[in-house]
């Protein structure tokens, strides 16, 4: 089955230019016909329904020495819910990660909601795919039903995860100062890090994944490089007043206005 696109070319402004994108297009895979206008900068092609079609044809569009973008004619807009998108740093990971993507128009950012809006000609479910290798857990909302945000419940649930790492850790330090032997201590300060610390290490993870480095991934290594130095008191004090931060900055976001409407 055959479908027909177009596309604005930036960068075209002679017939010499049109023929070099238009030889260029014709060689992708699955082109059945190309027309390209110089005076209006437009692509028209028809090809076999590929989805990975539009990508073949930015690249060699590039190749040939110009700019691809997609005719927003068309286009749709999804909005994502994104229960971990609480800082810069996540908008800035999905901007610089989505923002080229082939097939995206546009990102919105809703910060205070954990909203993103995407315009964009892909499906929901490619969209889904993509936040997810980044991370994140979106919740995909519309106009007729209402997403509601569990934000409260989830700081809620954070700070009981805090109180229970502070007792583990300060426990943890309390015995490494009367006890003779290390494990006991050890083992609380552990146990507290991995119920405070989760989200620093999960979260450092994706940043060190897509070769973003930060505060989380630094976060991570300089408790790593306490354990092994056997500074297990500092390294635990250490993941309990990050995580403190992170839940003080979550729970000033879900305050005002933070809940999810349509």
């Amino acid at each position: 089955m055959n479908s027909e696109k177009e596309y604005t070319i930036t960068g075209m402004d002679c017939a010499d230019c049109a023929r070099h994108v238009a030889d260029a297009v014709q060689r992708v895979q699955g082109i059945r016909e190309v027309d390209v206008n110089f005076m209006t900068g437009r692509l028209r092609i028809a090809a076999e329904v590929n989805p990975g079609l539009e990508s073949d044809i930015a690249v060699a569009v590039r190749k040939a020495g110009y700019s691809l973008q997609p005719d927003q004619h068309g286009a749709g807009q999804n909005r994502f819910y994104l229960p971990e998108m609480d800082c810069a740093d996540e908008v800035n990971l999905i901007r610089k990660k989505m923002e080229n993507l082939p097939g995206i128009h546009s990102l919105d950012f809703n910060l205070i909601r954990k909203e993103l809006s995407v315009t964009h000609t892909l499906t929901a479910s490619e969209l889904i795919k993509y936040l997810r290798g980044l991370g994140f857990h979106p919740v995909e909302k519309n106009n007729t039903v209402q997403v509601t945000d569990s934000g409260e419940a989830r700081v809620n649930g954070q700070r009981t995860k805090l109180i229970i790492s502070g007792v583990l850790i300060m426990t943890g330090a309390l015995f490494n100062t009367v006890l003779t032997v290390p494990w006991p201590a050890i083992v609380l300060i552990l146990a507290g890090m991995m119920i405070g610390g989760k989200q620093i290490v999960q979260r450092g993870m994706v940043e060190a994944r897509n070769l973003r480095p930060g505060m989380n991934f630094l976060m991570s290594v300089a408790v790593i490089g306490a354990m092994i130095i056997n500074e297990w008191v500092e390294a635990g004090v250490v993941v309990f007043l990050f995580a403190l931060a992170q839940w003080l900055e979550a729970r000033s976001m879900d305050k005002p206005g933070a809940r999810l409407i349509r």
